[in-house]
């Protein structure tokens, strides 16, 4: 069927036989037929005999005038049907045509629009994953320098603690008396004299204690050594304090700039599975426009 090819809805439309292709024809073939049938009665008649001839020549017109009849209605039919896709086709093709112009100029809109945000997206995304390596490049040697200090500060604290243990052993080994050769042969005395050279005194204290250190043997007595082996241990107990203090200042300064790299390295990830899908639906999108503007360009042309 015609409608059934160009998808246009058929409809009836008022017309003759003889408007039909043929209908003419078709038209002066019936009313031949029709005389003729109307004849025949009385030539049977006349012949007088049930089994005339004329009688199956009368039903072979009959059948053939039923059956031009048909071809007749047929054709009107399929007359009306092409009548009614020509009147309905037309406009349908002009407003596609119509529409398929106004639509060219904003699918071209659309597909410069979608293009540049292709290229943006790009862009963004390059930028986001260097912004992301940078954080992670930054976390690992943040990691690595904490690394190095940590050791450090174990180290320095572990020797402060080792010295510190020693000075007290010395001073309550001279507040208890120990006498000055005696006090020479104890464990002490190597780390106290290194210690001499090293811990901050003024000078005539480091000359009393390094000769005490090496005489058994001090002018003020053992009770001035004392005093300098004391001023001495407070003097490391301040500085492990402040290593102590540095430290947990460093800890803090790491795990607040681990917290923060990781909340960026976290967003960068975020934004990169975002506009990486949107890249991609981006994408499928030009390509689905491109392909319109193709289909409405060739309908303009027609």
């Amino acid at each position: 069927e015609i409608a059934e090819v160009t998808g246009v809805q058929t409809c009836a439309l008022p017309i003759s036989p003889t408007q039909a292709p043929g209908g003419q024809d078709n038209v002066a073939i019936v009313s031949i037929m029709k005389a003729a049938v109307l004849l025949v009665p009385g030539l049977v008649a006349a012949s007088g005999t049930t089994a005339n001839p004329i009688r199956r020549v009368v039903n072979m017109i009959e059948g053939m005038l039923a059956k031009v009849e048909a071809e007749g209605k047929a054709q009107e039919v399929l007359f009306n049907k092409f009548m009614c896709y020509c009147k309905n086709g037309k406009g349908a093709l002009v407003k596609a045509v119509a529409d398929a112009e106004g639509k060219v100029p904003k699918v071209g809109s659309a597909i410069e629009e979608t293009d540049a945000e292709i290229k943006q997206l790009a862009l963004d995304l390059d930028g986001a994953k260097t912004d992301r390596a940078d954080a992670e490049a930054s976390i690992k040697e943040a990691k690595s320098i904490r690394s190095k200090e940590a050791a450090a500060y174990g180290k320095l604290s572990g020797d402060y603690k080792t010295n510190l243990a020693a000075m007290a052993k010395a001073i309550t080994a001279l507040e208890n008396g120990m006498a000055g050769g005696s006090f020479l042969q104890s464990s002490a005395t190597p780390l106290l004299r290194q210690l001499t050279l090293t811990v901050d005194l003024n000078a005539s204290d480091r000359d009393t204690l390094s000769a005490f250190l090496s005489t058994g043997q001090s002018s003020s007595g053992s009770g001035e050594i004392v005093g300098i082996l004391k001023q001495m241990k407070d003097t490391m107990e301040a500085d492990l304090k402040d290593a102590d203090g540095k430290e947990e200042e460093a800890i803090a300064a790491f795990d607040q700039m681990i917290k923060s790299k990781t909340k960026q390295i976290q967003a960068l990830t975020e934004e990169i599975e975002a506009k990486t899908q949107r890249h991609g639906e981006a994408g499928v999108e030009l390509v689905d426009r491109k392909s319109t503007r193709l289909n409405s360009s060739h309908l303009c042309n027609l």
